[in-house]
Formats: structure tokens, sequence, C-alpha cells
């Protein structure tokens, strides 16, 4: 085989494995991303819990008949069960709080807007929510 011959049968090596690494490189990429947006997004619904748990202390503070207003953004769930919590993001159980006073009027919140309350009924303190 002459000399310029060579080169010919080499390029094709060459590329293929220039291709194999490129898409190597390309799909640790993407899955790298993907993990970034997922605990972006896991952050973000755990500051909106951490908003709703202050607005929560917050109420319970003040006196009977006080009110407020919560926008959540969060794309998972926070789920309520009387005095307890929870925030549910992507199908997994990310926190769970005791709440200071009950909640009634929903069981669940997602992504909106909210009116918060403190009302008393025969003797009970607790917070009634909304949508709005």
């Amino acid at each position: 085989m002459r000399l310029g011959q060579k080169g010919v049968w080499s390029l094709p090596v060459v590329l293929t494995l220039g291709l194999v690494l490129t898409a190597s490189v390309l799909s640790v990429g993407f899955a790298c991303a993907g993990m970034v947006n997922r605990a972006r997004q896991r952050q973000a619904a755990i500051e909106d819990f951490n908003a709703f748990l202050e607005r929560i202390q917050m109420l319970g503070i003040g006196g009977v008949g006080g009110t407020g207003r919560l926008e959540l953004k969060l794309e998972g769930e926070i789920i309520l069960e009387g005095g307890l919590a929870g925030l549910v993001v992507g199908g997994e159980n990310i926190r769970f709080e005791n709440l200071p006073l009950t909640i009634s009027g929903v069981s669940s919140l997602s992504a909106g807007c909210y009116r918060l309350e403190l009302k008393r009924e025969d003797g009970d303190v607790f917070i009634e929510i909304a949508a709005l």
C-alpha cells in the first residue's frame, strides 16, 4: 500500500470514533441538564412549601378573622391532612411538617392562588383555605 492510500483507509475509522465520542458526550450532557432541571424544580417547590408554612404561622400569630393570600407556582403538590402538611414532587415525598393549626377547606394545594383565613367554630381554631 502506498503512503497516500493509507490515509484513505484510516479516515472512516477516525470519523466513526469521532461520532461515537460525540454521541457519548452529548448523552452525558443531556442527562446532566435533566438532573439540573429536576433539581431546580424541586428547589422551587421547597421554596413554595416554606412560603406556605410561613403564611400559616403568621396567621396563627394573628387574631381570629385574619386573612392572607398565597400564590403557589410549584410543580408538585402540598398534601394537607389535619395538622400535617407534606410536599410531593414527581411522586416523591420531599418533606413533611406539623402545622400549628388544622386546615380545612382543601385536602391538597397545587399551583394557583389561595385565600387563607383564621376561623373559630365551636371553640376550635383552624385555618380555612379556598382557591381564588
